[in-house]
C-alpha cells in the first residue's frame, strides 16, 4: 500500500504518526518491559498503519486508531510470549492501556494549554522565561540583560510560572 501512496499522503501521514507517536510509545513501552521488544512493536505499528491507511476513518481520532492497532500488536507479543512466562493477565493489561491513554490525553492537553497560555503572558514576562529555560541563565545574568535585579527577576518569574500553572488549569479544565 505505501508505494501507492502520494507524496501529499505520505507527508499527510508523517504527520499524523509524528502526533500519535509519543502516546503510542508510551501505551507499548508500559505494557512491554523490553525496551527492543517494545521499538520492535512500534516498528511494525507503523508499518501496519501505514499499509491500512485508507481503512482510516478521518472523522476519528487518529492517535486512537493507532492505539487500537498497538493494543493488537502488544497482544500478539504477549501470545508469542506467554509460552516463555506469565507477564499481565489481560484485565490487567486492558487498565494499564487504559490509563496510560488518559495519562497521554491529559499530557497533550496540557502541553496544548501551554502554549495557547503562553501567548497571553507580557512580552517581558516571556523575554525573561526564553533567557531562563531557552538558554538556561541564571537569575543573575537575567537581570544584567533586563536591566533588573536577580530578586525581582525570581518574583517575576515566580508569578509568571504560577499564572501560567493556573491558566493551564482552567484551559484542562474546560476541555
Amino acid at each position: 500500500m505505501s508505494d501507492r501512496l502520494t507524496k501529499t499522503e505520505k507527508q499527510q501521514f508523517s504527520k499524523l504518526w509524528a502526533k500519535a507517536y509519543p502516546a503510542v510509545g508510551v501505551y507499548v513501552t508500559s505494557l512491554v518491559r523490553d525496551y527492543h521488544s517494545a521499538e520492535d512493536i512500534i516498528a511494525r505499528i507503523s508499518e501496519i498503519l501505514i499499509e491500512k491507511i485508507d481503512q482510516y476513518d478521518e472523522t476519528c481520532s487518529f492517535e486512537a486508531w493507532a492505539i487500537g492497532v498497538a493494543r493488537y500488536e502488544v497482544l500478539k507479543y504477549r501470545r508469542d510470549k506467554a509460552r516463555d512466562r506469565l507477564l499481565f493477565d489481560d484485565d490487567l493489561l486492558e487498565r494499564i492501556g487504559d490509563r496510560c491513554c488518559e495519562v497521554s490525553r491529559e499530557i497533550s492537553s496540557r502541553q496544548w494549554g501551554l502554549q495557547q497560555c503562553l501567548k497571553r503572558i507580557t512580552s517581558r514576562a516571556s523575554e525573561a522565561l526564553d533567557l531562563r529555560y531557552g538558554e538556561n541563565l541564571h537569575y543573575e545574568t537575567i537581570g544584567l540583560r533586563m536591566g533588573m535585579k536577580s530578586g525581582a527577576v525570581r518574583i517575576m518569574l515566580h508569578r509568571t510560572r504560577e499564572a501560567l500553572r493556573r491558566c493551564i488549569d482552567r484551559y484542562v479544565a474546560t476541555e
